[in-house]
């Protein structure tokens, strides 16, 4: 049996002026640069909200002025036809507001009303249900049409609000919108497992009970003579955590122990929160990426489970331009739900792209002074249809 696992929390940002910074860097030493600004209206009842924070992520700290606005600036390589951003807005009184989109060059206006704010109110207590004082509960975003995961890539992820839970255990957080869904961090000091639960402005008073911790043993089978190769696979393994009452999946970066026992290999997660978990590989070698059904894990007990690894599909797509001649400099990306993956194309426009033989996959494709392309190969297609780029007008 190899070593235990190791469990460290997947840390991921939006898209942001700093993302795309990071991406080119060894490009715009060279690249001419444009700037963009973003200049946001906020109102409150049809009126302007004068002196409101505008926190614009990386792009710094404003306050409107008389006539409601602060303006955001930006600088982007000139081959960037659009520039993810976001902001949050603050306001006395008011619910914080954010958003997140894509901002071409140039000047660009977003309206955002505020409301007025109501609390998020509630007690955080021990896996035992014993009260716990002093612990950091922080309010953040949620966009169901967007993303179900903690670390979206589409989400604004700011902190919005935040608070510390009394002697008595309980909180209070200002700031939240009436009937709308937040999520609520929840990060104990010490060694009790962090957690996040779904909550919305203005209900009742919500008790977060912290998971305790379980462990689980897998029970991974294959075809023979994929399972030599099964080992190494589980070595880049994530897993997907929730609480148990609900809440937006989080991912963990994994390296479980593991065991060959004749057909099966066992792997096994040590120390995990008690909750709602699903196993995620990822597409190496033969192996295709796949997520295990969801598996209840139980505090202070070894909980059991099995997933079995399939063989990848091979299928080829071709991009052609509105005149039929193959792209060869698009990017595209293919998904099955979680995380894109890119696929190069050739000199006659081929990709070769690894499926799911039994899942549905996405494919996006992208080129500058193009509409954006998008095509649903279903399972078990294996000749799809060329994907036909047309030029904006």
């Amino acid at each position: 049996m190899t070593s235990t696992s190791v469990l460290r929390v997947g840390v991921a940002t939006i898209l942001s002026v700093a993302a795309v910074g990071a991406a080119v860097s060894a490009r715009q030493t060279t690249q001419p640069r444009e700037s963009l600004e973003l200049v946001v209206l906020v109102l409150a009842n049809g009126r302007p909200v004068t002196n409101a924070r505008i926190d614009c992520r990386p792009g710094g700290i404003h306050d409107t002025g008389k006539d409601g606005t602060a303006v955001c600036r930006f600088t982007a390589p000139a081959d960037v036809d659009r520039l993810r951003v976001s902001f949050t807005a603050h306001a006395p009184g008011f619910a914080v507001e954010a958003w997140v989109g894509d901002i071409p060059a140039g000047s660009t206006v977003h309206e955002i009303g505020l409301v007025p704010e109501v609390p998020v109110t509630g007690r955080v207590l021990d896996p035992e249900g014993k009260p716990l004082a002093n612990v950091s509960v922080t309010l953040r975003m949620f966009d169901p049409s967007r993303s179900l995961y903690a670390t979206g890539g589409e989400l604004p992820d700011h902190n919005l609000l935040q608070a510390k839970t009394d002697e008595a255990a309980r909180f209070t957080i200002r700031g939240a919108s009436r009937g709308r869904v937040y999520r609520l961090a929840v990060d104990p000091f010490g060694p009790l497992p962090h957690t996040e639960r779904f909550v919305e402005g203005g209900a009742p008073p919500i008790d977060i009970r912290l998971p305790g911790t379980g462990n689980l043993e897998v029970d991974v089978t294959t075809t023979p003579d994929l399972l030599p190769a099964v080992q190494e696979l589980l070595s880049q393994v994530t897993l997907e955590w929730r609480d148990e009452n609900g809440g937006p999946w989080r991912r963990y970066f994994l390296s479980p122990g593991s065991s060959p026992q004749g057909e099966h290999v066992y792997a096994f997660f040590w120390d995990l929160p008690a909750g709602i978990v699903r196993i995620v590989t990822p597409y190496a070698g033969s192996f295709a990426g796949d997520v295990s059904d969801p598996i209840a894990v139980i505090a202070r007990a070894r909980n059991r489970a099995a997933m079995r690894l399939v063989q990848a599909q091979e299928i080829r797509l071709r991009v052609l331009d509105y005149d039929n001649q193959p792209v060869t400099d698009a990017r595209l990306s293919v998904s099955e739900g979680r995380g894109q993956r890119f696929v190069p194309l050739d000199a006659d426009g081929w990709a070769r792209i690894a499926v799911h033989p039994a899942h549905d996959a996405t494919v996006t494709v992208r080129r500058p002074g193009y509409l954006d392309a998008t095509a649903i190969i279903a399972a078990g297609v294996q000749n799809p249809p060329p994907i036909i780029l047309r030029p904006v007008r």
